[in-house]
């Protein structure tokens, strides 16, 4: 008796363990064969030929910013074996451009950044990396001209250059990305050639309309058209054609006077300019 219930069980683990090992088996044989993953594709940007040409047209507005600069203030002049540091002073009258040179360096390095910025953008790249880009460029580019103006004689590196020139870049980093400033606000510079720099270019072939300080005008505007409540208000509606305007010129300090009797003059404007 005690033999056959021993024999019983044993058969019933011989059993169980045949059903045990059978279900995983049963489960490989009829598990459904899964897929097997395609090797993954590069992405390819559909913006990247807009990008390419984007750049390349920044490149080309570089080499031609650089080609006129060369021929304005670099070509025939004398160079010096070192850096020769030069301080200008920012907006003194007795500063030879009265502070126009500094805000020209500002207005430059922001016009240079938005124009390349929009370039960018215009090919397809997001506003916060074409930011990245053309301040970039632009700020190197002006770092290797300030250097350059280092090494020739007549010229010199100066800090106040580069701290306008930063501004600049600044300006047009919070410009580009904001697209609400860069409504209600824009910093431009009005040019009327003087007579004296027009007899230097015919005569001459002087092509430095930089250093006409006497013809510039900077001006920071803000538009009235921004204002959403006028804009659109049947009465005061036609404001929105006015900018509300801060100017700044220098008289008679570039080019110099040729009568030694004129007085530099620095004038500050506040008024309105119809912007349409």
């Amino acid at each position: 008796m005690a033999y056959n219930i021993a024999a019983r069980s044993i058969s019933a683990a011989i059993c169980i363990s045949m059903v045990t090992l059978a279900v995983p088996l049963q489960a490989q044989q009829t598990a459904p064969a899964q897929p097997v993953a395609e090797a993954s594709q590069p992405h390819e940007d559909p913006n990247f030929t807009g990008k390419a040409l984007s750049l390349g047209a920044l490149g080309a507005v570089h080499a031609a910013v650089y080609t006129w600069a060369y021929f304005a203030w670099y070509k025939g002049r004398t160079t010096t074996d070192e850096i020769v540091f030069n301080d200008e002073g920012l907006f003194g009258l007795d500063t030879y451009a009265g502070g126009a040179d500094k805000l020209g360096h500002m207005w430059s390095n922001y016009a240079l950044n938005r124009i390349t910025a929009e370039l960018l953008m215009g090919g397809g790249w997001t506003p916060g990396m074409a930011s990245v880009i053309a301040t970039s460029t632009t700020y190197a580019f002006f770092i290797a001209i300030e250097l350059k103006d280092g090494v020739h004689k007549g010229f010199g590196f100066s800090w106040g250059d580069m701290l306008f020139n930063t501004m600049g870049e600044a300006l047009a980093v919070v410009m580009v990305n904001s697209p609400k400033l860069d409504e209600m606000f824009d910093f431009k510079v009005e040019y009327n050639p003087t007579d004296l720099y027009l007899e230097k270019l015919y005569n001459e072939g002087v092509v430095d309309a930089a250093e006409d300080y006497t013809g510039q005008t900077f001006v920071v505007a803000y538009h009235l058209g921004s204002i959403e409540s006028l804009r659109t208000s049947e009465r005061w509606g036609w404001m929105r054609y006015f900018d509300a305007t801060l100017a700044y010129r220098a008289g008679n300090f570039l080019p110099p006077p040729e009568d030694p009797s004129i007085l530099r003059e620095q004038d500050l404007f506040v008024g309105f300019a119809i912007n349409i």
